[in-house]
């Protein structure tokens, strides 16, 4: 259908702003072919499909879509944000340690 692009170009160009009666009539007919072709597309397709026996299970899951680079940021920044908390716990009882050390 690449090759209808000018032709619908020109329909809205010298059809509608320029007040051709022919390229509006063009233009309605490429419009007409470009529902058309997109109303007989196929809607639905098979992707995988095997005879499931008793027995056997079936697992179908969905993942979403892949986080945002916001997203991926943020969770990046709470994670380093996390280890230094840990780091820090962990030295701040190391120092608490060696503090109330008995000999």
């Amino acid at each position: 259908m690449a090759l209808l692009d000018p032709v619908r170009s020109n329909a809205i160009s010298k059809g509608v702003f320029g007040n051709s009666r022919f390229w509006l009539v063009v233009g309605g007919l490429a419009w007409l072919v470009r529902a058309w072709s997109w109303a007989r597309r196929p809607h639905e397709a098979t992707i995988f499909r095997q005879v499931v026996e008793p027995g056997q299970t079936l697992v179908i899951s969905a993942s979403g879509p892949p986080p945002s680079k916001r997203d991926h940021r943020r969770s990046l920044k709470a994670e380093s944000r996390l280890a230094r908390r840990e780091t820090r716990n962990k030295l701040s009882a190391a120092r608490m340690r060696r503090r109330h050390r008995v000999l």
